[in-house]
């Protein structure tokens, strides 16, 4: 938890110092005013005019910024809901959602925040609860060479997890494909990770992290996309685990999209070892744009 605390301490002072930079090259200029524009979701208030720059801390929670007409830096989000109710021989319910908040500071610097849950019962019995929370600020240094920090928490209990706490150094990322039908990226970091078990152990240890997504745009509203995840414990060969998923997204308009997922986490240690190491879904969600 130390850990955790010292890294949003750092990741706010981070977005601080490039904030203000930024800032003061913008009140170089003359004298103008924005009306900001805040949206959440599909709900949008236009015409808000903020008094003057404060903390970034609550800037970034969803208090704007005065900003020059020309400044890019704005919020966007992406909503996925998906719900399945079924009844008859057997009662099932599924309901899952994630929620990314970006917030683009300058053309060099974007922080984001995600948040994930999903629940599901089996005749009125619950067989999957799961949450989640991301924290990220990406920095390009090129067109193509960028770096990240991250922050993480996970709570899941039918996969053996009561708590896993996630602290990631500056990872090195490349983007090969950048588009305008092509998109490929891949990224590896050392990552510091506690974990509490259902069986009352816990463990903390270093792990190597390497990451790629791809994306292909079969149109301007159809497009294939593909991630991997690889994570190998330093302390202990025996300890890894990996996560696929694949997805097909259409767009229905601008501000809505559906997308078919295929979502594959295998872990090779699992505590208690007596869990699966393979756990796959297989999912349709609604996805609501906001920018």
């Amino acid at each position: 938890m130390k850990g955790i605390k010292l890294f949003i301490r750092v990741f706010v002072v981070f977005m601080v110092i490039a904030f203000n930079c930024h800032s003061v090259h913008s009140g170089r200029k003359a004298d103008r005013t924005h009306h900001n524009k805040i949206y959440l979701s599909r709900l949008v208030v236009k015409d808000y005019r903020p008094r003057e720059p404060i903390l970034l801390a609550y800037n970034f929670i969803g208090q704007p910024t005065v900003q020059d007409s020309n400044d890019i830096r704005k919020w966007t989000n992406e909503t996925e809901l998906s719900f399945s109710d079924t009844g008859g021989n057997t009662d099932v319910v599924n309901l899952s959602a994630n929620t990314i908040w970006k917030y683009k500071f300058n053309e060099k610097l974007e922080g984001s925040w995600k948040l994930s849950g999903l629940y599901g019962e089996s005749d009125s019995e619950k067989n999957a609860e799961n949450y989640s929370t991301k924290l990220r600020a990406d920095y390009l240094f090129s067109k193509r060479f960028y770096s990240a920090i991250t922050a993480g928490w996970l709570k899941d209990e039918f996969a053996g997890i009561k708590h896993r706490y996630q602290l990631g150094s500056p990872s090195v990322g490349y983007k090969f494909f950048s588009g305008p039908k092509q998109f490929l990226k891949s990224e590896a970091s050392i990552d510091y990770v506690k974990e509490e078990y259902t069986d009352d152990t816990e463990a903390d240890f270093p792990l190597a992290r390497a990451f790629t997504e791809y994306e292909y745009a079969f149109t301007e509203k159809q497009k294939f996309s593909q991630s991997l995840e690889f994570r190998y414990d330093f302390e202990s060969s025996d300890n890894y685990d990996g996560h696929s998923v694949t997805a097909l997204t259409s767009a229905l308009s601008d501000n809505l999209s559906l997308k078919a997922s295929y979502e594959i986490k295998y872990d090779n240690e699992p505590v208690p070892s007596t869990l699966n190491k393979t756990d796959t879904s297989l999912g349709i969600s609604l996805i609501i744009h906001s920018d």
